[in-house]
């Protein structure tokens, strides 16, 4: 069975059948396709390949001769153009959720395409709803309110949330689907009352050689207000240094649905990430190891809730995050009756053998 691949070329393998007494040999005929396991067996057996990527403008054959059989490969040219974003659905639309697919294509093949943005704008508005994924790593990120940084990222499929004051991202809704040439990716989306209007929707897209294509104007979509009203127990939160756990009451009406996420990676959000009506959102917040004290925020529906940590006074010890691991591998499983390492500052040095009764 002969085999074609894309200008970025690609690794596989051939499976050979013959009988035990048969010697055989596998040569490539040509410099761009490398045999790379199997180059010489007796009786069955199987042969690696990979073939090397072109940036000819014309397709290209070659084959790798197996025994008496040659097996054919061709490969297709690189196209010097640059990939698009070609369509959104649903558009035209509206509502204060929805889950939106993109689709890119790169003539060089789904493959090629390295990451991917898509935005909600309007004219001057200084408001605006950016998603950046890298597409490599599923790792997603949500642009902050300033305009001036990025919040996350987060893992496409994992059950973290982005969120501004505009709008937020459920990366565990986030799917990419390659094939062929295109590749279409699905993002779920809620919107505050905070970005009630009417936006252009774009987006934007990068290949490996870094080369871009940027549609701005792919769709339309109307963020309404639903109705929905939201309430924080508290404005605001005190931390000391050595960090610790806080919750937050969120008063919502039933069907109302929200989201809550960190501004900062010092605070985390552990439970209540996603809620529909009235609920609770648990956070923990990291030892601060400098003397001065620092400001975060979480954002829930919408709404801030500030949280100050103070800093850590002089020679206070303070184990860090994850400080706690096995002596030997320095990984966090930790079983009876093993030697432990622990990190921190201002921790004194040396050893201490721990008792039951300690």
């Amino acid at each position: 069975e002969d085999r074609s691949y894309t200008s970025l070329g690609g690794q596989d393998t051939v499976i050979v059948s013959a009988d035990a007494a048969c010697n055989w040999t596998a040569v490539s005929s040509v410099d761009w396709i490398t045999v790379t396991g199997g180059k010489r067996g007796n009786g069955s057996g199987k042969v690696t390949y990979s073939v090397a990527a072109s940036s000819s403008p014309a397709p290209r054959s070659g084959s790798i001769v197996i025994g008496w059989t040659t097996f054919a490969i061709t490969q297709a040219e690189y196209v010097n153009e640059p990939p698009v974003a070609t369509a959104v659905v649903p558009t035209p639309g509206s509502g204060s959720t929805g889950t939106f697919q993109f689709s890119f294509a790169d003539p060089n093949g789904a493959v090629d395409l390295q990451s991917f943005y898509v935005y909600f704008r309007a004219g001057n508005d200084s408001r605006s709803c950016e998603i950046y994924v890298n597409k490599s790593d599923g790792a997603a990120s949500l642009l902050a309110d300033d305009g001036m940084r990025w919040l996350g990222p987060v893992k496409a499929g994992s059950s973290d949330v982005l969120q501004n004051g505009m709008c937020g991202l459920d990366a565990a809704g986030i799917l990419m689907a390659p094939s062929g040439n295109t590749l279409n990716v699905t993002l779920p989306l809620f919107f505050t009352r905070n970005f009630v209007g009417t936006w252009d929707v774009g987006a934007g897209v990068s290949d490996s050689a870094n080369a871009r294509g940027e549609t701005p104007k792919l769709g339309v979509w109307t963020v309404v207000d639903d109705g929905c009203s939201y309430i924080l127990d508290s404005a605001s939160a005190a931390i000391g240094a050595a960090g610790g756990s806080g919750s937050v009451a969120v008063a919502a009406g039933p069907g109302c649905r929200w989201l809550a996420a960190s501004e900062v990676p010092w605070i985390m959000v552990k439970s209540g990430a996603s809620g529909s009506g009235a609920g609770t959102a648990g956070y923990t917040v990291t030892a601060n190891t400098a003397s001065a004290p620092r400001v975060g925020s979480l954002i829930i529906a919408g709404m801030t809730l500030s949280v100050t940590q103070a800093g850590a006074a002089p020679g206070q010890m303070l184990i860090s995050e994850g400080g706690v691991v096995n002596g030997a591998s320095f990984q966090d499983r930790i079983a009876s009756s093993t030697w432990i390492t622990i990190r921190g500052t201002n921790l004194a040095p040396g050893t201490r053998i721990w008792q039951q009764s300690d």
